[in-house]
């Protein structure tokens, strides 16, 4: 027995020591929130990897990686057990939940079969392309129509040629659900076929089917657990009764087997399957897996390789239903096959019987000649079915004793050539996942347990990946990808391969020194690199020779044995020494040796200096290969000489001899010739003078000295040891300073010469050091007790007579009753009192409790001065109200504290003073009186409260707050008391085990009552929901919600609960009654945390605080309830200018809003002043009221508010509300007389005066008008025409665009370095900056310099010396912007080949910034990383930029080169100015041209240069109005379409040439002299339109010609005419550039010269002034704004494109860069440390370090990652682009209006969801698994790897050193400042680094 408990208790530590969080194995999950409906199966195409998943209700087609590709809903359906699907009268039906029952794929037809319990159990046949797709229903009833009974399914060979037919099998179990005629239909074993579910084998026989027997059907029920195919046989799995008998109860395991080319299933045969535990049979299989095992299991089951074997999962029980008891059986398929024969055979000996029982009937067997084997597949058709009676006995190889396994998955792991080891994956019924490594047929061992879903049952299916890295891991809600294995997470050679590990999986790679795959791991075939988790050790040092070493002038060799080196010849010569200590190691060669390796220490000089106080320090000394260590231990330098005395030498732990003349410590005691050597403790060998006994010293009996402050004292220590040579003694005290008196020596006492011993400070004690020193040189004897002077002061010691007289004896302090104060006595003239006198004046200041029990038991506390020096001073003498009180001894203090117990009070109740006596001489008596009561309970609230507990429980009554203990108790369960006052105590409730009712007792010290008659409190049945109304709220909460249940009047606070992401929201709720209660919603927003609106509504999880009822705290997963709703808060119009006016005969009032159709009308609440308006009606805009009769009385102004309260959280003023009242005021009659004649005179002068105006006017308005009409009529066609293009143009340019674009390939990605100068040094040539190319100076020639620079980076590696150097330069006043920005990009470059040290420095310098930053306000937390002012904000940008750069190239480049590309296209497509580069189309408006172009859209076709007359012609589309350098430009774009820029030549350096026929040829040139001066000396270069260029025009782009060439080709065209002769003769000889001056016989276009001023499409405005009345003219410009709408609309999609793919985690198959995720993860994490709970600002450090920072300047620059010409106009666009990324990224509102730049408005109905897109970016960021040092350390030295050669590190270094140099006194001063800086000498050693350098200068 007590070994079965020891083997629980070890079993369970072991289980905790391995049990593993699931965050690290599970990739991604799915669940869908909207559906309440459990998860049931699932199966996985293993061509495309995707997943068919079937839940109630809902059957989704997800990703490999859970997404969702689509979902369809199945149910609920009209549907009854007793009717088909056809049968319409049936009266029965009612919604019924559809139930997966089961699935699978059929890969011939590209179909998935989804059965279901619906119409009697039918199955759909869906498409796995577009699950929405079925072919028409075939209602055959094929499963079960319930939930729960189970059926089996698989695809496999049959009927009518296995070798070419498949068919479908299926096991299915008879439903319970009901006695329905349609369910003797459905065979219990069947093979169909898998289109038309007719049988694959249908006769007269019978066919392809096996039925439960008529008699047995509705008694007898088969549980199908799995299926499978093997072989020449198909197999099922089931669990049955043992026999027919009903009273039979045991359940046993069947393995039912079929013959694929059987088509009557004469081959039925059924044989018990048996597993086996140390006498345990484990009768009931749970779950089944076949699967190949590996060799060595293979090996022990007799198995050859690749034969398959059985793995099944069983559990033990006494009925169907398993108990938590598991087991794991393994059977060889060969095993399984021969057994099966072996019963056959049995049968047709004649033994035994034909059956089952519950199949067929039961006939004796029929012997025959006829030979069975291993084939027979059924040819006779006697002898059948077959019940087989000898069993396939299996030995159970793990065991679970208190688990049920659920689900079952096998596979071997592929880490060596022998695929040795099986690998079994267990769910469990807890939601755990075991895994299980199975070594022989007797053995398997658990080696890890994952918790998925704490308590939730892991589904039966539970199917790997394709690549069988993964298993799909299915619970109710929740499905999830999890991995199979995940070996980076061991981070050590020991726990990869150690005992607690044994990951079958993983293995240690020792030269790169990480647990990983054997296929990780490089080089792995050597036995010694890869090391597998069983039989291998790992590699480690095992011995250093010697062991430690002293720090010598010269290095010490070392020999080192390592277990397990790889040693391959390649790796000879390769291996380091690496030393460390920090951050840098100090690396030296080393040597094989048969057992290791041998190396020297560094050089003496390398190596750090020894902590102050110590005599060593410890270095970690490693083997390394390629920069990266393997295998480390540690190892110890040591000098004696840090020691300076003698006992401290001798006594160090290493071979340390103190030579006594020299005084000095030190290892070579030959250094010490005719010197006294005293030898220390670990000194090898023997010696005449052992340390530290043997040492000079002094001692004495005590180790202080005793000196009253302001006397004088002769010091006097006994010396020992002393030489003949020390003489000549001297006494030195530190005190303020050093003190030194002479001292004589008689015999071995020194004595010092007396000295007055005083300090200053009032403190009670100052000691003070002393030492005593020998010879001329001062050097002082050993103090190994550490003797010193102790000066004393009485006086500050204590500050009463009490406190005095208790201090130490060894003092002798008295009290001066004289002073008043503490001294000595001779500080005192009279009345001095020593320890022996008792104080005379006790006080007590105050005690505690004030009231106890008149039985006493009152642990009382008294507090004063002068209370006894002693606990017997007082013992027997402290009363209570003249009542003794027992005094604790151990609690007393003496003179200030007493604690004592009460005793009984002989009255009923009284009260008196505490008194104490000290010494039977003085007494003490309190101010306050002690009171003795009877407390008495009265009455309790409430008097009932759920078993559960948790009710606050009011007991009223007197001095219920009397004595010092109080409790109170139920029935002996006790209530925890939280307060007690004198009228009332309060405690809270404890569970019950039962339903009771008990009278509440207290207890008050030794007090215990009862509560009267009455006051009995009732533990009753725990509260229950049953119905909640309209679960909804809205944000801001405060809705009423009705919910019913029982015993809900138990509760006093009931609350209700929603849960929103990880977060609990609460509200009050109000009991109504027993049976019903009112809650408000819960506020989700209380301090910001979500955005109003909401779309979709947030769905959450919710439940009901009901005291300690923890049923109810979720109640989400009953379906009775689902999902709590929150919607977006309501919002209302104001009222126009703040008023509205309404009139008494309109019945209503109407309130205009938005998302009111949530809302019910007993939570809306309109005032209108003092009145109230009664709701009528809501919408989802609207809600009307009907206000009072009367208007209202207004509270302090003029009209009435109209206040809207919703709920109980939120208000809204909307306006004042003014009722239209008819006049009442009557005037007199003359009165109205004459107003009436004013009225009438009035208008008939004005009348008269007016016809005569207006016959004047009239002719006027009518010329006026009509040019008015005219004008408007222009201007009206003009806009409708611009209206009408932009519309059209909006509609057609994304199709045209989309296709444009789809052709392209190749994009010109930059190479590394290219992209990261642009980034780093944005202005410099890449090839002309120092980084790029070689120094300009010879360091083979300069030794100096070369020195300097190694000297200098060595010191740039250490972490304290970059960090002052960094600090140093940020903090000068004359360190500019440009210096910083270039400091930090050279920091980087330096780094780039170590970035785990430059992620190091860049992390420390951000944390600065950030706690810098929070020094301040919130507001400048947001402002970090937004600008360049410090070295880290530049550096992170590098950082970003170095990592990077594969995303970028591999992802999310595509997609940015794409909208380059289309932006560039879609501008090209209308007009540029070539001078303004305002265009037709853009997106910003500063480059919108605001005028009507008139153009036309030409082809000219382009020829090959040297070809007069060219077959092949090249069209390129351009415009007539073009420029002829922007047609060269096009012409470029499209022949060097997607080339790299640079490698296309230049427009400048070819001339456009117009062949015309056989005319001739022509260069057309920007400027030549049929260029007009127009008026205000403007010219217009000229175009395509001005040479009349007609569309299909020749073009060719031949090279730059000389001055002269058009003459030259009219003498060759003698008599040829051509309008332009005389143009040709004036001809330019090239084309020059716009703004280039050309040669003096061409005209150059010099646009801000003197003279001419030229335009190309708009003419400047400032040119001419306005023509008055030309309005009409002239359109208004602002709409030709609807072009950048246009513009927009085409673009959209490239930008969301680009956008999605940057704010996404995984996108198009590329994962997140765990860069991202890491410095991420750092924000986060300081964030945390500084206390930030502003969301808001965690959100903008992150906007801030990479979208604007990094991408914002990709955005704007793809030039810096491609090799492409950004035009001015291009730029513009990305420029809005760019700031759209922006806003998307910050979470502060943007307020537009109608004067808003149209940048902001273009993209405002756009940028809510990019928001979005970037916080759920975020937040996926956050949840992701965090990425461990080593993954990332990994990922860092890869990337310092990939690109160690990319810069030139010395130049970088020195310029890092001119830096250094220029702020050189700065530097040194920090340096000599800094505490680790001048340990580890920083300081000097950048001195030597100048001295380097200025040897060659």
């Amino acid at each position: 027995m007590k070994q079965a408990i020891l083997q629980v208790v070890c079993g369970a530590v072991w289980l905790l020591v391995t049990s593993s969080n699931a965050a690290t194995y599970i990739r991604e999950s799915f669940s869908d929130a909207t559906n309440i409906g459990d998860f049931e199966r699932v199966v996985v195409d293993n061509r495309t990897g995707r997943l068919y998943l079937g839940a109630v209700n809902k059957l989704y087609k997800l990703t490999e990686t859970l997404t969702q590709e689509q979902s369809l809903t199945t149910g609920p359906e009209q549907d009854s057990p007793k009717c088909i699907k056809d049968d319409d009268s049936c009266p029965d039906r009612v919604p019924t939940n559809c139930i997966t029952k089961v699935m699978v794929i059929d890969y011939s037809a590209e179909k998935l079969i989804h059965c279901m319990n619906l119409y009697q159990g039918f199955c759909a046949i869906r498409k796995l392309g577009d699950i929405t797709q079925s072919d028409p229903p075939n209602y055959k009833p094929l499963v079960a129509n319930d939930d729960t009974s189970p059926a089996v399914m698989f695809i496999g060979p049959g009927p009518p040629d296995p070798a070419t037919t498949n068919v479908l099998y299926i096991g299915a179990t008879r439903t319970v659900l009901t006695d329905s005629i349609y369910r003797d239909y459905i065979p219990t074993v069947s093979s169909i076929n898998p289109s038309t579910f007719s049988l694959a084998g249908d006769n007269l026989q019978g066919g392809t089917q096996k039925f439960i027997d008529t008699h047995n059907r509705d008694t007898f029920f088969v549980y199908y657990k799995y299926g499978f195919t093997s072989g020449l046989f198909s197999y099922f799995l089931t669990v049955q009764r043992e026999s027919l008998t009903i009273n039979s109860a045991k359940y046993v395991t069947r393995l039912v087997r079929v013959c694929h080319g059987d088509e009557n299933f004469y081959s039925y045969t059924e044989v018990p399957l048996e597993c086996n535990h140390s006498g345990t049979s484990y009768n009931l299989a749970q779950t089944a897996y076949v699967a190949k095992a590996g060799n060595d299991l293979g090996k022990s089951l007799g198995m050859p390789n690749n034969e398959e074997a059985l793995f099944v999962a069983f559990a033990t029980g006494q009925t169907k239903d398993p108990d938590s008891n598991s087991a794991l059986c393994v059977f060889p398929m060969r095993q399984v096959v021969g057994k099966f024969t072996e019963n056959i055979k049995e049968c047709f000996k004649g033994l035994g019987n034909t059956g089952p029982g519950h199949i067929a009937t039961t006939k004796i067997c029929t012997k025959s000649d006829w030979t069975i084997d291993d084939d027979y597949c059924g040819a006779h058709d006697f002898n059948q079915p077959i019940a087989g009676n000898i069993p396939i006995v299996g030995k159970a190889v793990i065991t679970f004793p208190t688990t049920l396994v659920t689900s079952l998955a096998v596979t071997y792991t592929s880490n060596t050539v022998t695929n040795q080891y099986t690998v079994a994956f267990m769910g469990t019924s807890t939601g755990h996942l075991k895994k299980v490594v199975i070594e022989t047929k007797d053995r398997a061992e658990e080696y890890e347990d994952v918790v998925i879903e704490e308590g939730e049952p892991i589904k039966k299916d539970m199917p790997f990946d394709r690549s069988k890295k993964h298993l799909y891991i299915m619970t109710n809600k929740k499905i999830s990808r999890v991995k199979v294995q995940d070996c980076g997470q061991h981070t050590s050679c020991d726990t990869c391969l150690g005992p607690t590990t044994r990951d079958p999986y993983c293995g240690w790679c020792s030269l790169e020194n990480k647990c990983s795959l054997k296929s990780e791991c490089q080089g792995s075939e050597s036995t010694t690199r890869w090391l597998p988790y069983i039989g291998t050790q790992c590699t480690r040092i095992t011995s250093v020779s010697p062991h430690q070493a002293q720090i010598e002038r010269e290095p010490t060799k070392l020999s080192l044995q390592i277990t397990n080196l790889p040693q391959d010849g390649a790796l000879i010569g390769q291996y380091q020494c690496a030393f460390s200590i920090g951050e840098d190691p100090l690396t030296t060669p080393t040597s094989l040796t048969s057992t290791g390796v041998e190396c020297e220490t560094p050089s003496p000089h390398l190596l750090p200096p020894i902590p102050t106080g110590k005599d060593h320090f410890v270095m970690t000394l490693s083997v390394r290969l390629n920069n990266k260590d393997f295998v480390s231990t540690n190892f110890t330098f040591f000098k004696c000489g840090q020691h300076s005395s003698c006992t401290a030498c001798t006594l160090s732990a290493f071979p340390c001899t103190w030579c006594v003349q020299r005084h000095k410590c030190t290892k070579h005691s030959d250094t010490c010739l005719s010197d006294v050597l005293v030898t220390g403790k670990n000194s090898p060998g023997t010696s005449d003078r052992p340390g530290p006994e043997s040492c000079p010293r002094i001692e004495a009996g005590f180790t202080e000295i005793l000196v009253s402050s302001g006397s004088s004292k002769i010091v006097s220590v006994r010396a020992v040891n002393l030489m003949d040579f020390q003489t000549d003694f001297k006494c030195t005290f530190t005190l303020d300073g050093l003190q030194t008196v002479p001292a004589t020596r008689t015999n071995n006492i020194i004595r010092c010469d007396g000295k007055r011993f005083e300090y200053s400070v009032n403190t009670p004690y100052h000691n003070v050091p002393f030492k005593i020193t020998w010879g001329p040189q001062n050097r002082p004897l050993d103090n190994p007790t550490d003797i010193q002077v102790k000066i004393y002061k009485c006086g500050t010691m204590a500050s009463n007579c009490g406190e005095c007289l208790t201090r130490d004896p060894k003092y002798n302090c008295g009290w001066c009753q004289q002073t008043g104060v503490c001294s000595k006595e001779d500080k005192c003239i009279s009345q001095w009192r020593d320890g022996n006198s008792v104080c005379d004046n006790p006080i007590i200041t105050q005690f505690y409790p004030k009231s106890g029990p008149t039985k006493g038991g009152t642990n009382v506390t008294i507090e004063g001065i002068n209370l006894g020096k002693h606990a017997d001073d007082i013992k027997d003498q402290v009363t209570i109200a003249d009542v003794p009180c027992y005094v604790f001894t151990d609690l007393y203090e003496p003179a200030s504290k007493i604690v004592c117990r009460s005793g009984s009070s002989t009255r009923r109740e009284k009260s008196g003073v505490v008194q104490v006596v000290v010494n039977n001489q003085v007494i003490a008596k309190s101010t306050q009186e002690f009171f003795y009561v009877q407390p008495a309970i009265t009455r309790i609230f409430p008097a009932k409260g759920p078993k559960s507990g948790g009710t606050k429980l009011t007991i009223y009554g007197q001095s219920m707050n009397a004595g010092a203990n109080i409790s109170a108790r139920i029935n002996g369960l006790s209530c925890k008391m939280i307060s007690a006052y004198s009228d009332r105590a309060v405690c809270i409730t404890t569970r019950s085990p039962r339903r009771q009712s008990a009278v509440v007792s207290m207890t008050f010290d030794n007090d215990n009552i009862q509560g009267p008659i009455g006051s009995e409190f009732s533990y009753v049945a725990d509260p229950n929901i049953t119905e909640v109304n309209s679960p909804l709220g809205i944000i801001s909460g405060g809705l009423s919600i009705k919910v019913s249940g029982t015993n809900l009047d138990s509760i006093q606070e009931p609350k209700m609960i929603v849960y929103v992401e990880d977060m609990e929201f609460s509200s009050d709720c109000q009991v109504l009654s027993s049976t019903s209660m009112n809650c408000k919603s819960p506020n989700t927003n209380p301090s910001g945390y979500l955005n109003s609106p909401l779309t979709p509504p947030l769905q959450a999880s919710y439940g009901f605080l009901l005291d300690n009822v923890k049923a109810m705290r979720n109640i989400t997963a009953d379906p009775r309830f689902g999902k709590f709703t929150i919607h977006a808060d309501p919002e209302f119009e104001l009222f126009p200018q703040g008023v509205k006016y309404f009139q008494e005969k309109n019945e209503y009032l109407t309130i205009n809003g938005n998302n009111l159709d949530k809302l019910k009308k007993e939570d809306v609440q309109v005032k209108i002043g003092t009145g109230y308006c009664n709701v009528t009606s809501i919408a989802l805009t609207q809600m009307t009221c009907r206000p009072p009769d009367k208007q209202p009385t207004a509270e302090n102004t003029k009209w009435p508010k109209v206040i809207i309260v919703i709920g109980s959280n939120l208000t809204f003023t909307i306006g004042d509300l003014s009722y239209e009242q008819p006049s009442s005021m009557v005037l007199p009659l003359n009165i109205i007389i004459i107003i009436a004649l004013v009225v009438i005179l009035v208008p008939a002068i004005v009348v008269i005066i007016g016809v005569v105006c207006y016959k004047k006017k009239s002719k006027e308005r009518d010329r006026v008008m009509k040019k008015m009409q005219t004008q408007m009529d222009v201007l009206e066609s003009r806009v409708a025409k611009e209206c009408k293009e932009a519309f059209a143009e909006l509609q057609t340019d994304i199709t045209e665009l989309t296709s444009d674009m789809s052709g392209m390939v190749g994009i010109p990605f930059k190479d590394y370095r290219s992209f990261v100068m642009n980034v780093l040094f944005p202005n410099v040539d890449e090839y002309d900056h120092p980084v790029t190319r070689d120094l300009d100076v010879d360091l083979i020639k300069n030794d100096g310099m070369q020195k300097g620079l190694r000297q200098f980076r060595q010191l740039m590696y250490n972490k304290t010396f970059l960090l002052l150097f960094v600090r140093t330069l940020e903090n000068h006043k004359s360190f500019t912007m440009r210096d910083m920005v270039n400091v930090a990009s050279l920091i980087s470059v330096a780094l780039q080949n170590r970035m785990e040290y430059q992620t190091d420095i860049l992390k420390t310098l951000l944390s600065e910034l950030i706690e810098k930053s929070m020094e301040g306000r919130t507001q400048n937390a947001k402002l970090l990383l937004r600008r360049n002012e410090r070295v880290a904000e530049k550096m992170l940008t590098n950082w970003f930029t170095f990592l990077l750069y594969k995303f970028l190239s591999e992802c999310a480049g595509e997609h940015l080169y794409k909208l380059f590309r289309a932006i560039k296209q879609q501008v090209d497509k209308g007009p540029v100015d070539a001078l303004s580069s305002e265009a037709k189309y853009s997106l910003s408006e500063d480059k919108l041209i605001r005028q009507q172009i008139d153009y036309h859209i030409m082809t000219t076709n382009l020829v090959e240069a040297d070809s007069q007359y060219s077959d092949q012609e090249y069209p390129v589309k351009v415009l007539d109005c073009d420029t002829i350098t922007q047609v060269k430009e096009k012409i470029l774009d499209a022949i060097y379409r997607n080339a790299p820029f640079s490698s296309r030549p230049h427009h400048e350096d070819l001339d456009l040439e117009w062949r015309n026929g056989v005319r001739g040829r022509m260069i057309l040139q920007d400027e030549d002299l049929t260029t007009k001066v127009e008026s205000g000396d403007y010219k217009k270069i000229n175009t395509l339109a001005h040479y009349k260029v007609p569309d299909g025009a020749i073009m060719a782009l031949i090279p730059r010609q000389p001055s002269g060439y058009n003459m030259s080709l009219l003498s060759d065209k003698s008599g040829a005419s051509n309008r332009y002769d005389s143009v040709l003769y004036y001809s330019m000889s090239g084309s020059p550039a716009m703004s280039r001056s050309v040669s003096p016989n061409t005209v150059s276009v010099d646009i801000e010269g003197p003279g001419s001023k030229y335009y190309h499409l708009v003419k400047p405005h400032d040119s001419e002034k306005e023509k008055e009345g030309d309005r009409g003219s002239k359109m208004v410009s602002e709409i030709y704004l609807t072009r950048l709408l246009a513009t927009k609309g085409t673009l959209q999609q490239f930008v969301d494109d680009l956008f999605e793919t940057i704010f996404s985690v995984t996108h198009r198959g590329t994962v997140l860069p765990i860069a991202i995720k890491n410095m991420f993860d750092f924000l986060d994490d300081q964030a945390l440390l500084h206390g930030v709970a502003d969301p808001e600002v965690v959100h903008t450090w992150k906007s801030n370090s990479l979208p604007l920072r990094f991408w914002v300047n990709i955005i704007k620059n793809p030039n810096f990652v491609f090799d492409i010409h950004k035009s001015n106009i291009v730029d513009s666009c990305l420029s809005v682009v760019a700031q759209t990324f922006m806003d998307s990224c910050s979470m502060s509102e943007h307020r537009l209006g109608k004067d808003s730049p149209s940048s902001k408005l273009l993209y405002a109905k756009d940028i809510p969801k990019y928001k979005k897109w970037v916080e759920g970016y975020y937040r996926e960021i956050k949840l992701m698994p965090a990425i461990s040092d080593q993954d990332m350390n990994a990922m860092l030295a890869d990337e310092s790897r990939q690109h160690t050669e990319i810069f030139n590190i010395d130049a970088a270094m020195y310029e890092l050193y001119q830096y250094a140099v220029k702020y050189y006194e700065d530097l040194m001063a920090t340096l000599e400042d800094d505490e680790f800086a001048r340990k580890n000498r920083l300081a000097y050693k950048f001195e030597q680094v100048q001295a380097c350098f200025e040897s060659n200068a």
